[in-house]
């Protein structure tokens, strides 16, 4: 993650195996999301960096989404 204004990175997320096919960040700018080769969608808290879930698929998803509201 760069800040903008300095363009200095102030947080590296690292744990795909793969290429990333989908990334996304939450409405609220509290989670990055992301979809890759590896058969994984891993999601990080923005604030900290950190790993805070991951979901192992069958297969490569190609893209990912959130829904706006709770639905889904």
């Amino acid at each position: 993650i760069y800040d903008v204004q300095s363009g200095i990175v102030v947080r590296k997320l690292t744990g795909h195996g793969g290429d990333i096919t989908g990334l996304l960040i939450s409405s609220d700018c509290r989670w990055v999301i992301s979809s890759a080769c590896d058969r994984k969608i891993l999601t990080w808290d923005v604030a900290t960096g950190s790993l805070i879930d991951s979901l192992s698929l069958p297969s490569s998803p190609q893209a990912i989404a959130l829904s706006p509201t709770t639905a889904h």
